[in-house]
């Protein structure tokens, strides 16, 4: 049964609001100095959200591990010409990321924040970051044909695209999609931060595993091979890059969706 509490998180490995306290937990549980808190309606909830975010902060955190990516200069395997199937074209929209540098997010005006929208509900939002990238999967089928994707969420413009793979699941993809940004990006040098609306699959990457109940066989073979080239990937770099929770409830679709619901 629905507890009809709203689950505040202030700092955790996603901050947002959650309607639920098992989704809240996983971005607390563990999270050096979390800050949380329930509150009885999704209004008082925003409202504490909004107050209690340092939005400042968050913008000065971002410009220093934009800076301390930009320096390491690491170099990766999983790479989106090496993990697309034979059978998959690429995508005339796909190309390098901007950077973001220091000037871009510690500029004195709004241009990074999402305008809220006029109805009621959206308005009390919390803003999401425009200069980020937002990934997505779909499948249809349980299993099914799964493919994901990332797109620049101030522009919408598709920057990879995997798929469709035989014999699935939308956990898979959505966490496939996740590391496929963070290698991407590593190899590219750009440092957006990363929003995905699946919750699982953000604990399977902290986790670094894919921790799928899917059977492996013949036909998803490749599928497979993708999610061995992850996980070997989250064994051997530490991203610094935040990955946040697409609030869908407040926000609408994340801007990857495929608009199949």
């Amino acid at each position: 049964m629905h507890s009809n509490k709203y689950y505040v998180v202030w700092k955790g490995y996603a901050p947002g609001i959650y309607d639920s306290w098992e989704e809240a937990e996983l971005q607390v549980s563990g999270f050096p100095g979390a800050s949380y808190r329930a509150y009885n309606s999704l209004e008082t909830a925003t409202l504490a959200f909004r107050e209690g975010c340092d939005c400042d902060g968050l913008i000065q955190q971002l410009g220093k591990q934009a800076n301390e990516i930009a320096k390491e200069g690491k170099k990766i395997e999983f790479n989106e010409a090496a993990t697309r199937p034979a059978s998959a074209t690429t995508q005339p929209n796909a190309r390098r990321l901007r950077p973001i540098g220091v000037r871009d997010v510690k500029g004195t005006s709004d241009t990074n924040v999402a305008p809220k929208p006029s109805d009621t509900k959206s308005r009390v939002a919390p803003p999401y970051i425009l200069d980020s990238l937002a990934v997505d999967a779909a499948c249809s089928g349980n299993p099914g044909r799964m493919e994901y994707r990332g797109v620049l969420v101030r522009t919408g413009e598709q920057i990879f695209h995997v798929g469709p793979l035989e014999q699935g699941t939308n956990n898979i993809g959505e966490f496939l999609a996740i590391v496929h940004g963070l290698a991407l990006q590593e190899k590219q040098g750009t440092s957006l931060p990363l929003y995905s609306d699946s919750v699982n699959a953000q604990l399977w990457v902290r986790q670094g595993i894919c921790k799928t109940k899917l059977e492996e066989n013949e036909a998803n073979a490749p599928i497979f091979d993708l999610i061995r080239r992850a996980e070997q990937w989250l064994r051997t770099h530490t991203f610094r890059l935040p990955i946040y929770k697409w609030e869908t409830k407040l926000w609408g679709e994340i801007p990857a969706d495929f608009g199949r619901k």
